[in-house]
């Protein structure tokens, strides 16, 4: 198959590398793809790589690339709808990229030797098209997030939810990208199997944010009546004027360079809870980075805060880091993803990332997580166990306050935050229980009708 190649936004010297088929030879002769770094980009001025677990250098990468790739694809049932529309195989990641590769999330683009990279700046509006929330809901629904090309339509955003990437001005319409011109806005519907998705995940990511934590800022927009969606800010864009808020006529918006933890870990997508051969949260955790101290506690403040609202599906590839322009150093990106999954009991619970596992696919059920495991963690992370304790009982002591101040702030959280609330009441009563605190929870009457957390 025809070679693609990656480019990155901010570098204009051509291609950063080539993403080809493997021909089969020699000690990767089962890998399907390889990916190489350009000799003139290693030769440039501070070259950047695409990823922790892909350093420059000037040998093939074969299964770290394989699995860095295979993260920028959708997943589940928007794979199968994306392979079927473009007639590719789902297991063929060259051929999808070649298909969709355009807009990556990040700053990376893959085309082929016949097409020109799209990522570069867009400017507003000449490089946008207005379009009707009818028109975004469909989008939305048929799983495409929309690139407006020459050619067609193209997909880009990673995951399984319906979603869609565009453009927000300051007055709030919505804009299809053109020609490659980075999105400054996701919007996100709600699997019509867990009903108050959209108000579950603004509310959590609301609660974060009351905390002092670093997360995304949700809004709950209606494309539609009786049709809520979740809209956010990109945290891989940025605008010269400083703010995506605010975007007017003759504004330039740019994209950051980031990756998820399954393409900082070398790992598949598959691998991304710990119970399925992933990682555990001191393999996260372990990342060496620039400022590595800070990144740990906002890193730890985050699993632990997922811990709290029971969000079994905090997985590697919902967790972030992103490179701020100008520097190769990475930062932990906004939480995001924030959702109680313990609101919908159907759905696996426990730990999406182990914190202090026995071993890889152990101790992932909630109520494994105990002091015991505080050792594990401390004796793998070179961080004492009280630093640990008192960080999950601060957030722990703090949370519920935060969390019923919230629900009464804002109607729309109203009936979905009693559900949330309970959710968190039973983790904290579980830390009472494992670690001795003494957070009081069974005064609280948050279910309608009963007392205690039911």
């Amino acid at each position: 198959m025809t070679p693609l190649y990656v480019h990155l936004e901010g570098y204009a010297g051509g291609p950063v590398g080539v993403l080809a088929a493997n021909s089969g030879i020699g000690e990767f002769a089962d890998g399907p793809i390889f990916f190489a770094y350009d000799a003139f980009y290693l030769a440039s001025k501070e070259p950047m790589p695409l990823s922790i677990s892909m350093p420059l250098r000037e040998e093939p990468y074969y299964r770290e690339g394989i699995a860095f790739f295979e993260n920028l694809l959708p997943e589940g049932s928007r794979l199968q709808t994306i392979s079927r529309m473009r007639g590719v195989d789902p297991s063929d990641t060259l051929g999808l990229l070649g298909e969709i590769g355009l807009d990556c999330p990040g700053a990376i683009s893959i085309v082929s030797a016949q097409e020109r990279p799209t990522k570069a700046p867009g400017r507003f509006p000449d490089d946008y098209d207005l379009i009707t929330n009818a028109d975004l809901l469909k989008l939305a629904e048929s799983g495409i997030a929309p690139l407006k090309t020459d050619k067609k339509i193209e997909f880009s955003l990673a995951g399984v939810q319906g979603k869609a990437a565009v453009l927000r001005d300051q007055e709030g319409r919505f804009h299809l990208a053109r020609g490659g011109a980075p999105s400054t806005h996701i919007v996100k519907l709600p699997d019509r199997n867990f009903a108050g998705m959209v108000e579950n995940e603004a509310f959590c990511l609301d609660l974060a944010r009351e905390l002092g934590l670093n997360a995304i800022e949700p809004k709950i927009i209606e494309l539609a009546p009786d049709r809520p969606a979740l809209l956010v800010e990109r945290f891989d864009r940025i605008a010269n004027i400083g703010t995506l808020g605010a975007i007017e006529a003759g504004f330039e918006i740019h994209r950051l360079h980031q990756e998820d933890f399954c393409q900082a870990l070398g790992l598949r997508p598959s691998q991304k809870y710990t119970r399925r051969s992933g990682p555990s949260a001191e393999d996260l955790l372990n990342i060496e980075i620039g400022n590595r101290a800070r990144f740990r506690i906002r890193l730890l403040e985050g699993l632990i805060y997922n811990f709290l609202i029971a969000n079994s599906d905090a997985h590697a590839k919902n967790y972030a880091l992103l490179y701020p322009h100008g520097t190769n150093l990475p930062n932990l990106a906004p939480l995001y993803d924030l959702l109680s999954i313990a609101v919908y009991p159907d759905y696996h619970q426990g730990q999406a990332l182990a914190m202090g596992a026995k071993g890889r696919g152990a101790d992932v059920d909630f109520a494994a997580f105990n002091r015991d495991s505080v050792q594990r963690m401390s004796e793998r992370l070179k961080m004492t166990s009280n630093f640990i304790e008192e960080r999950i009982e601060r957030l722990a002591r703090a949370v519920l306050p935060k969390a019923l101040a919230l629900r009464e702030k804002n109607p729309a959280y109203k009936v979905i935050a009693l559900r949330v609330i309970s959710a968190i009441g039973k983790q904290v009563e579980l830390l009472n229980t494992k670690f001795g605190f003494d957070i009081p929870v069974d005064v609280l009457d948050v279910e309608e009708g009963k007392g205690g957390w039911g």
